[in-house]
């Protein structure tokens, strides 16, 4: 979405109105649904999702500790205030995910313990939510994750 176009939506939501044209909201969506911006490495993203919107979404596939460590530093120096982890492969009871342990990544391919050790590590950084990609046939995977956390 060009910037134009984000700006004219953000208008709408939070004041009913575009320049000349007043719009309303359906009842119950005041003020739009939250805004968080996908940016992998960039410092110019990563700052604008600082500042022009509610949050910031990293990807655990795509990015490596170092890129996160630096991308959450630069998030929370521009003012940030929601950071998210997306697509974290998840398997703790068989590490039978291919490659994934091996990848760039972050992961949670690994013991219920270094999960947990991993988790720590990203709250620490100062993720606020970690999304996972868990086995679609194993729900029990999140149960053993749960188990480890309590």
């Amino acid at each position: 979405m060009r910037r134009r176009q984000f700006i004219i939506l953000v208008g709408v939501w939070r004041n009913g109105s575009n320049g000349d044209r007043a719009l309303m909201p359906w009842p119950g969506t005041e003020g739009g649904p939250p805004i968080y911006l996908g940016a992998w490495r960039s410092p110019k993203w990563i700052t604008y999702a600082a500042r022009q919107c509610d949050g910031w979404i990293a990807s655990g596939l795509y990015s490596s500790w170092p890129d996160i460590e630096t991308g959450i530093r630069l998030f929370r120096e521009a003012g940030g205030k929601r950071a998210i982890l997306a697509n974290v492969p998840l398997d703790v009871i068989a590490k039978q995910l291919p490659n994934l342990e091996s990848a760039r990544g972050i992961s949670l391919v690994c013991s219920p313990e270094e999960a947990r050790q991993r988790l720590s590590r990203l709250e620490r950084l100062g993720f606020d939510d970690v999304l996972v990609i868990s086995p679609i046939d194993q729900p029990q995977q999140l149960e053993v994750l749960a188990g480890t956390l309590a």
